[in-house]
């Protein structure tokens, strides 16, 4: 049962169209609980154009560490992403996730992992919730995006970046603490 446990974890580490590196995925893993994680502010996108949100970055660095998921802070530097959306997520997700990985090896973090909430907001509701988690060689273990296909998703129904900073504390928790070996 604990090797599913630990192979479903990967998939979700590298699921969505993301370029994750396995290696990168597996050591995340095998830190769970342990790992000292930088948060940045979140990334709002939006029709109107790009903001971020140090305030999300402080609520989900301190459930990150409320649920013993990782040893997080928050950080302030702000990941310059280009704004503007595109009509495929999946291209948007890996634009995105290029950019910080080339931002974190000009800008490593004084912990082990770096991680990047992005939130797409649309006018009425939320479009999708992305998160990057990279190490401090810029290497991506983490890239996934939640949107309404995911169960998850749809039981929670985020409409506002509290919402989705909320999702993916479950998320996380469900990735990164997998079950107990029986």
């Amino acid at each position: 049962m604990h090797h599913v446990a630990i192979l479903l974890a990967l998939f979700m580490l590298c699921g969505c169209g993301g370029s994750a590196d396995r290696r990168a995925g597996e050591a995340l893993l095998a830190g769970a609980g342990q790992a000292d994680i930088t948060v940045l502010p979140a990334v709002l996108r939006s029709g109107d154009g790009l903001r971020h949100d140090a305030r999300e970055a402080e609520r989900l660095a301190a459930g990150l560490s409320g649920q013993g998921t990782a040893r997080a802070v928050a950080g302030e530097a702000q990941v310059p992403l280009t704004p503007g959306w595109k009509s495929s997520s999946k291209a948007m997700l890996r634009r995105s996730a290029r950019q910080f990985r080339r931002w974190v090896r000009l800008h490593p973090a004084g912990t082990g992992w770096t991680l990047l909430p992005e939130y797409l907001l649309g006018s009425r509701m939320v479009a999708g919730i992305c998160v990057y988690v990279v190490d401090r060689q810029g290497r991506l273990a983490l890239v996934r995006r939640y949107d309404s296909r995911d169960l998850l998703y749809q039981e929670m129904a985020p409409i506002g970046p509290g919402d989705c900073t909320n999702l993916l504390l479950s998320a996380l928790r469900e990735t990164l603490n997998p079950p107990p070996a029986d």
